[in-house]
């Protein structure tokens, strides 16, 4: 099991070791499944702790039958062997310090239904490069993020309209991605933050998850998205070739090669020149959109308005 005490031990604040010590949920039965130990409140569980036995954790929207409402206070702790955590839909709370001092967390995948971010609840997770937060979610609180050193990107989307004090503090090389006029704005203002407007992707209706946001490239006003995450939502499969450092696209019969920092894609076998080539950012690929859907026989209509890229595919 995680070692909360020793977590405890290594907390500098008194207040916070105090509100620990006085969690022993001694009011109720604390139940066990699978590697989650949880209590019930009517039909509700909340996650209370988590044996440190796994990597990559996928946290269920139900236990024994009841609903997961919440991932209580440090349940993830002080891991030593997380490195990723995906939510399934259902989980409104992640309280305070539920994932503190988690070192070797490097990926998040955050549930629609997530409506509260507690204090602290990444604070310290040094591996941590980029977080989402899904609409929906409406408050991030005091210093949800703080001590992220890695931390290059977050996405805040319109709903979230209550952010905290110093929730990004620590993460020097941030970039915070909005809609213009949003809490997420007006807090990177705030904060002196770098800020970009937050563009979106969808595929035939479906909005696309990105753990990097969409970037405009500023000379030619191209809209770049990580590859992955697109084609593979048109159902392409995606290999990558890391000594030409090219990527293989394949769809349907169609085949495309992209190649970082080409002025070229080939399509099928033909060179096609583009006005922006493929970059590597934040450790990911990113791509001209249009180039590539188009040539995976897909069409795309960019919104003004909305700022929504939207792709249209005939599976």
């Amino acid at each position: 099991m995680m070692k909360i005490k020793n977590l405890l031990g290594i907390i500098c604040c008194a207040a916070i070791i105090f509100s620990f010590a006085e969690i022993g949920f001694a009011d109720e039965e604390t139940m066990q499944s699978n590697i989650f130990h949880y209590t019930v409140s009517g039909n509700e569980a909340t996650i209370t702790n988590v044996e440190d036995t796994q990597e990559n954790v996928i946290v269920p929207s139900q236990l024994d039958g009841y609903s997961v409402a919440a991932i209580g206070e440090g349940a993830f702790g002080g891991s030593e062997k997380l490195r990723t955590v995906e939510f399934e839909e259902g989980i409104k709370t992640i309280e305070n310090m539920a994932f503190a001092y988690s070192g070797n967390l490097i990926s998040v995948t955050l549930p629609y239904s997530l409506r509260t971010v507690g204090a602290h609840a990444f604070y310290q997770c040094t591996s941590l490069t980029s977080i989402t937060i899904p609409g929906g979610t409406i408050a991030i609180e005091d210093m949800a993020f703080a001590g992220c050193s890695s931390l290059t990107s977050a996405t805040l989307p319109k709903s979230v309209n209550a952010i905290g004090k110093d929730v990004f503090s620590g993460a020097d090389y941030l970039r915070i991605y909005a809609p213009v006029g949003s809490s997420g704005e007006v807090y990177a203002n705030t904060y002196r933050i770098g800020f970009e407007e937050l563009i979106s992707v969808t595929v035939n209706g479906e909005t696309v998850l990105f753990d990097q946001p969409p970037i405009t490239e500023y000379r030619t006003y191209r809209t770049m998205v990580p590859l992955r995450s697109v084609v593979e939502k048109m159902g392409a499969t995606v290999d990558w070739d890391p000594i030409l450092n090219t990527a293989g696209i394949s769809l349907n019969g169609n085949r495309i090669l992209v190649k970082v920092g080409a002025d070229f894609i080939m399509v099928n076998g033909r060179a096609q020149f583009i006005d922006t080539p493929a970059v590597e950012f934040n450790n990911r690929v990113l791509i001209p959109i249009r180039a590539i859907v188009e040539g995976l026989g897909g069409k795309v209509v960019w919104d003004e308005d909305t700022k929504v890229v939207n792709i249209n595919y005939a599976l």
